[in-house]
């Protein structure tokens, strides 16, 4: 879902950024940002209503209709994107806006991404329903093996949830950046003009990002509501995870998700502002030796030094793809140069074709980059094993260590009710993590 939101930040950007070429149509921007989304918020409704119809009915077709409304609200995300993107780069949409409140701080461009959250917002609206009946369905299962049960969120609170885990998270710091280079900009560009066009904006932005970067931590920690982790047993143990790994961190935070959520983040890149975050439904859920595990494994992207190295990468993959492009673009200009085109029209191909270049490169990119993410996750994995099977006196990476670590990731499919299957464009799936693991039983 966040590569969805980084996606739309990147559209509205590039609108933001390049030649305008492009005639203002509001009432055709209405539509091409609204028809996708309807047409498959609709048909989540439909897919919703009968799986509510065969589950109230014990129809064993009912568990299907479960995983259709699932895809649809998977779907969802890149429908809206793709409707605000033609809008945006299309119809002028961002223009629209801004001829309607004037050209203000990053509130037009969240003006203008605000369909597509409200869009996924009426989706997990609708997926409510549905979630509720699984988490019911959970409860006799729950109770016999002992695990915590939480009052039901209300609808409200659900969908406010996957607001802020999924778009505020990403959102609200890169729209602190952007706020700020644009009020940067509105001071310099009178009193530094030179500077300013000179590199002195993309100089002022990158610092303004990386001032973001640093206190990201404590931005998650307002937007998620998290809390110290209390003093006690489970604390001291995953305390002594960091102690073994000679890693020091700012706190453990508490995630309350009303055990809906099994996950684990590290956050920061230096001590005074690393932050280790868990959620309530991994911290109660799982056993202890895999709750370890997955301590292990967060402490593992900074041994590995896995948060510098992913910043070193993306910037590294865009600049490298950019130039590679730069020779059939310039091709391709140089050409448009030699048609028949008339002025207008030629201003018009030359923003489409900045435009396409830029889309490309990120995206070659962005493919690029999950590759990479997806190795941090296995060498993460990697590091917990050995971690894990050091501290039983072992030199080699041990059958238990591996089933920890292996048991770790099942269970986290298992109570988020994923097939460990599914391909995750960051982590990769369950069952490809744990079949590498099995292969290092025996290694040092």
């Amino acid at each position: 879902m966040q590569l969805v939101v980084l996606i739309l930040v990147a559209v509205v950007l590039l609108e933001d950024r390049s030649p305008s070429g492009t005639v203002v149509r509001p009432w055709w921007a209405v539509l091409a940002f609204s028809l996708p989304a309807i047409i498959v918020l609709l048909l989540q409704a439909n897919a919703t209503r009968r799986a509510m119809r065969r589950l109230d009915a014990r129809d064993p077709r009912g568990l299907d209709d479960v995983d259709r409304c699932d895809r649809w609200m998977r779907v969802l995300p890149w429908a809206a994107l793709l409707g605000l993107s033609v809008a945006i780069l299309g119809c002028g949409w961002l223009e629209s806006i801004r001829r309607l409140i004037g050209d203000l701080p990053a509130i037009d461009e969240l003006l203008s991404m605000l369909p597509a959250f409200v869009a996924m917002a009426a989706s997990w609206w609708l997926h409510e329903p549905i979630e509720r009946r699984v988490r019911e369905a959970s409860l006799v299962r729950r109770l016999d093996e002992g695990l915590p049960i939480a009052p039901a969120p209300s609808r409200a609170r659900f969908v406010i949830t996957r607001l802020r885990t999924n778009v505020l998270l990403l959102l609200v710091p890169v729209m602190i950046v952007l706020a700020s280079s644009e009020i940067i900009e509105w001071i310099a560009r009178d009193r530094w003009p030179t500077w300013w066009a000179g590199g002195g904006r993309e100089l002022a932005t990158l610092g303004v990002a990386g001032c973001v970067y640093f206190v990201s931590p404590w931005i998650a920690r307002v937007v998620l509501d998290l809390e110290t982790l209390p003093p006690g047993e489970l604390r001291d143990d995953l305390v002594a995870v960091c102690d073994g790994c000679s890693v020091r961190i700012r706190d453990i935070l508490l995630w309350h998700t009303d055990y809906g959520m099994v996950n684990g983040a590290v956050m920061g890149l230096v001590a005074p502002v690393r932050y280790v975050m868990l959620t309530d439904g991994l911290l109660e859920l799982l056993p202890r030796d895999e709750l370890r595990a997955v301590m292990a494994h967060e402490i593992g992207h900074v041994r590995r030094r896995h948060l510098p190295w992913m910043l070193g990468v993306l910037v590294v993959l865009l600049a490298v793809v950019s130039m590679a492009l730069d020779a059939p673009m310039q091709r391709i200009f140089n050409s448009l140069k030699e048609s028949s085109l008339s002025n207008s029209q030629f201003a018009i191909a030359v923003t489409w074709l900045d435009r396409s270049g830029a889309l490309l490169a990120g995206a070659i990119s962005l493919i690029a980059f999950g590759w990479v993410s997806r190795r941090f996750e296995r060498q993460a994995d990697a590091f917990a094993v050995q971690f894990l099977s050091k501290v039983a006196g072992m030199r080699t990476v041990t059958p238990g260590a591996v089933l920890a670590m292996a048991g770790a990731l099942g269970s986290v499919a298992r109570h988020a009710g994923v097939s460990s299957r599914r391909f995750s464009w960051r982590h990769g799936s369950i069952d490809w993590r744990q079949r590498y693991l099995e292969t290092l039983v025996g290694r040092h």
